[in-house]
């Protein structure tokens, strides 16, 4: 089985967004990870609301020297990508006309490949790449904020020569 964190996923639906969107800090591990997934007889209409997506890595934790391809089975090589449309000419996935690729903002995006393997640096299908480093005032964060905050208490801990039993810290990921 494949290891894959998606934002929102959606298939087989009609979906109208009248509000905007913002999801920030997708991660995975090992795996893929995808803001918005569109799969199969989807039509999605985003009147004017705006999309921004940013922080979505996959495969932060893997060592370089591990190499893997786009169809190596069961884990694929880490793709991530801000916005993915898998379509088919029988279940087509379509964005109605009125949707603006200016509204739709993406920053901070990596994995090994993008977009179906892609390794030209494509991130997305849909939408707008920011290449600047702070949008909004946010930042790229390349691994979860709370692993950092782990992190930092781990070495706390170990100036103050203080032990706890176990570790309590709660930690959401997929590994």
């Amino acid at each position: 089985c494949m290891n894959m964190v998606h934002a929102i996923s959606i298939d087989f639906s009609d979906i109208i967004i009248n509000n905007d969107i913002n999801i920030n800090g997708i991660y995975s591990k090992t795996g893929l990870t995808f803001g918005i997934s569109t799969w199969f007889d989807t039509n999605i209409d985003s009147k004017s609301s705006k999309i921004d997506i940013s922080n979505v890595y996959a495969g932060y934790d893997l060592i370089d020297s591990i190499t893997m391809s786009y169809d190596d089975r069961p884990n694929k090589s880490p793709e991530a990508c801000a916005i993915r449309i898998y379509s088919s000419d029988t279940y087509q996935v379509k964005f109605l006309e009125n949707n603006n690729n200016d509204n739709i903002n993406i920053q901070c995006i990596n994995g090994d490949v993008g977009c179906f393997g892609d390794t030209n640096g494509i991130y997305t299908n849909l939408g707008n790449m920011n290449d600047d480093i702070i949008q909004n005032n946010r930042k790229c964060q390349r691994v979860p904020i709370l692993l950092e905050e782990r992190e930092r208490m781990k070495y706390k801990r170990k100036q103050e020569n203080v032990y706890a039993p176990f570790d309590s810290s709660p930690i959401f990921f997929i590994i």
